[in-house]
């Protein structure tokens, strides 16, 4: 039987040449990009490097959660995941599966490291200094190699031997690139709410009593319980306020910036009725009515996570916490009902910056713009 590496080479000699000056134009978005992320990574570990000594404590808590996040988009992933033709040679070539896959497994680990070794920067620019940045950055890169090969291990358990975790990553990666590429996060979140229905499997029917108003709200009520992840992250987020209470002039913007995310998670009906003119003409009832009745469990959400943690975080008065529930509400509806995105809109071009696509920018500030603007609102509070 073959091994990996004659199938590689045969590969190589079937494989039609790129001259060398479309790789180095295919690379140069990746360098700059990778330029950006590197300075703005420089900037805040000089800047977390000339504060006073951080807060323990608050590292290691912004540590655990970006851990967190890195393993749940590892296993959103697979993580080890491959394409349509690179399916057909791990299922068809005669070549060990482990063995082919085994470079892709590699890369992912370096890429972890390379995550865990920049997070230190994030957290010193946030609460400061807590140790020498070879040690951070040593820890930071084994603690991402850690958490990319658990992530591994669970992909190895939960589909055995292999191929429907490596399609399920390929095509959640295509629909990512291809939300960002047009900057329209609406399909991925139609993917993300599809598999998350394929998990459940299926689902006990629940009757619904009472007026218009209450199985509305009721309806999100069900929904939260049926995917209860987004609970988990609204509670998750209650601490992050007060793990960043050390900047104590950057707390209030946080505190909004935690509240809408965790206002977001509890929209998915209010979403799902803004970008679905099929179920509103099914129920019936007038566009306003419908966003107002998938608005209160939002609404309840945000007054109960603002009134929670505002009794506890340094630096955030009664009135930073109304402004964060009113504006986190304010911001999650606008983003909500944001219309289609129109490609065709108006470009003008300012001569030294070339064309820019003001159409472009407006349609996609609907809701962040706004979150800026109480963030400002905030802070001079």
């Amino acid at each position: 039987m073959p091994d990996r590496h004659s199938v590689a080479a045969v590969r190589r000699r079937l494989r039609t040449p790129v001259p060398w000056r479309f790789r180095v134009a295919r690379w140069y978005a990746q360098i700059v990009n990778f330029s950006i992320v590197g300075a703005v990574a420089y900037g805040l570990v000089s800047a977390g490097l000339t504060r006073s000594a951080g807060n323990v404590w608050a590292a290691l808590g912004l540590s655990v959660l970006g851990a967190a996040v890195l393993l749940r988009v590892s296993l959103a992933f697979g993580p080890v995941f491959v394409g349509a033709d690179r399916m057909f040679w791990v299922l068809s070539a005669p070549v060990s599966r482990a063995e082919f896959l085994r470079p892709r497994v590699f890369g992912l680990l370096g890429l972890g490291a390379g995550v865990g070794a920049l997070w230190p920067a994030v957290v010193f620019g946030l609460v400061g200094a807590v140790a020498s940045p070879v040690v951070a950055m040593g820890s930071g890169a084994a603690a991402g190699v850690a958490v990319v090969a658990l992530a591994l291990v669970v992909q190895r358990l939960r589909h055995g031997w292999r191929r429907a975790g490596l399609a399920a990553g390929a095509a959640l990666a295509g629909v990512v690139r291809v939300s960002v590429s047009w900057f329209d996060l609406a399909l991925l979140g139609a993917i993300l709410a599809e598999r998350r229905a394929r998990a459940l499997g299926r689902v006990r029917s629940a009757e619904l009593r009472g007026s218009r108003l209450v199985v509305l709200v009721w309806t999100d009520v069900l929904r939260l319980r049926r995917t209860p992840y987004a609970l988990i992250v609204w509670a998750a987020l209650l601490p992050v306020p007060a793990l960043v209470a050390v900047c104590a002039d950057a707390v209030p913007a946080v505190h909004l910036l935690a509240a809408f995310l965790a206002t977001d998670r509890l929209a998915a009906g209010l979403r799902f009725v803004c970008r679905s003119p099929a179920m509103r003409r099914a129920l019936g009832l007038s566009d306003r009515y419908l966003r107002a009745a998938h608005l209160v469990f939002p609404a309840a959400g945000a007054a109960i996570w603002c009134a929670i943690t505002t009794a506890f975080t340094p630096h955030v008065s009664v009135l930073n916490g109304l402004i964060s529930a009113v504006g986190a509400v304010a911001v999650v509806y606008r983003i909500a009902t944001r219309p289609p995105v129109d490609y065709g809109a108006a470009i003008v071009d300012f001569g030294l910056f070339g064309p820019t696509p003001l159409g472009l920018i407006v349609q996609l500030s609907r809701g962040p713009a706004l979150l800026a603007a109480l963030a400002f609102v905030q802070l001079a509070v």
